[in-house]
């Protein structure tokens, strides 16, 4: 059933992908006090897909995604990444995808008062891809253990959670701090935030609106 021609592997006539993922997820939750109004919550999920033979990515449903209200809220979801590269051509209609994702998240949350909560956090993160970039077209993009760190998104931010017991409507308000794909040594952008620059603000608060938990 399974022949080859010109190097690809075929079944019944069609080419299939071939690759491994996997993919793991930890969390801790901290309370401050026994009635549990005040916690520290935080997540790490690690996502390694290998594609071999046929495939050069793992297929588009398979891959990671990185950004958005339940991933890391400073940046829209789908626009950041694979590594370093940026794609400036739509950010309506982005679909970045990686191979590889490495994803951090902290949050302290707290009773504000009747049924509104607060939370501050800080999430960072990326996504890469395993093939060549001459292969993908997408400069900077190709996974290295040594890339994580220096190649990592970070933002932060503050959220109101309408807690209606059967139903959680939350706001979160996020900005980055770091955006991988500036130069080495200007990644860093603490020292560019002005809240008072509309300019400022519009490239680069999000509001993300959801329903439930992030994590």
């Amino acid at each position: 059933f399974i022949k080859e021609k010109q190097g690809v592997k075929n079944l019944f006539g069609t080419s299939f992908a071939q690759y491994v993922r996997l993919t793991g997820e930890a969390r801790h939750y901290w309370k401050f006090n026994a009635s549990g109004n005040t916690q520290w919550v935080t997540r790490a999920l690690m996502g390694y897909g290998l594609p071999y033979n046929n495939s050069i990515t793992l297929p588009f449903v398979k891959q990671y995604f990185i950004g958005g209200s339940n991933s890391l809220r400073a940046f829209r979801s789908r626009t950041l990444g694979p590594g370093t590269f940026r794609d400036t051509s739509s950010f309506l209609f982005a679909n970045q995808a990686g191979d590889v994702k490495v994803e951090l998240n902290t949050e302290l949350r707290a009773k504000l008062f009747s049924v509104v909560n607060g939370a501050l956090f800080i999430d960072a993160g990326n996504i890469w891809l395993q093939a060549d970039t001459v292969k993908t077209g997408k400069p900077g993009s190709r996974f290295s253990f040594g890339n994580i760190f220096p190649e990592m998104a970070v933002g932060a931010g503050a959220g109101i959670r309408i807690d209606a017991s059967i139903l959680i409507v939350r706001f979160d308000l996020a900005f980055p701090l770091r955006k991988p794909w500036l130069p080495p040594g200007e990644r860093w952008v603490i020292d560019a935030i002005n809240p008072g620059s509309p300019d400022w603000r519009r490239d680069n608060l999000i509001l993300n609106i959801a329903i439930g938990y992030p994590f």
